[in-house]
């Protein structure tokens, strides 16, 4: 009788063997050996390499607690909100966020695979261009006001991932947005 292989621990392994290594650089024997799990399975049942980081790229970004993101009418309390998401799918999955950015844009054949974090992005846009359009934030562009409330935390940590002895200090955030909303809040 084959071995029941848990996919959610199996893509969890293999999520932080890519953020490791990289995308490019992790052999399917290296994803096999931290997940526990024979190669010849991990062929058999996704295929390719390919199709094994596809879809443990699709569980986390489905199960992430970005997904969870909506508009409260609550300004502060909705952007702690994105940026804790943000904090706790780094804690739960690694660095995954920058591995996306910067790895999978080289590779074709995972490209599909930044449609579901484009997806989220455009949902925090949606919460932001709606405090916009109340009159809380100042008008910018959308992927603008993203990228300023996320981007710092984002560099940070790749940052961090070059040289490990950098001082990128903890997100609180609670702190963060206070800071960002410093000269946006209207």
């Amino acid at each position: 009788m084959p071995k029941v292989i848990d996919e959610d621990k199996l893509f969890l392994d293999v999520i932080h063997t890519l953020v490791r290594l990289g995308i490019n650089k992790a052999t399917t024997k290296q994803l096999a050996e931290a997940a526990g799990v024979n190669e010849v399975t991990l062929f058999r049942k996704y295929g390719n390499k390919a199709s094994l980081i596809r879809s443990a790229f699709q569980s986390i970004l489905v199960s992430s607690p970005m997904n969870d993101l909506s508009y409260s009418g609550d300004l502060e309390a909705d952007l702690v909100e994105i940026v804790a998401a943000y904090k706790e799918t780094s804690l739960l999955y690694g660095e995954v966020i920058p591995l996306l950015i910067s790895e999978i844009p080289r590779d074709p054949e995972l490209k599909e695979l930044l449609e579901p974090f484009f997806s989220v992005v455009r949902s925090i846009m949606e919460i932001i261009q709606r405090y916009q359009g109340d009159g809380l934030l100042i008008d910018e562009p959308g992927f603008s006001a993203v990228s300023a409330l996320l981007g710092p935390i984002i560099v940070g940590k790749m940052l961090q991932r070059t040289n490990p002895y950098l001082p990128v200090s903890e997100v609180e955030p609670e702190m963060y947005v206070a800071a960002f909303l410093e000269g946006r809040k209207k």
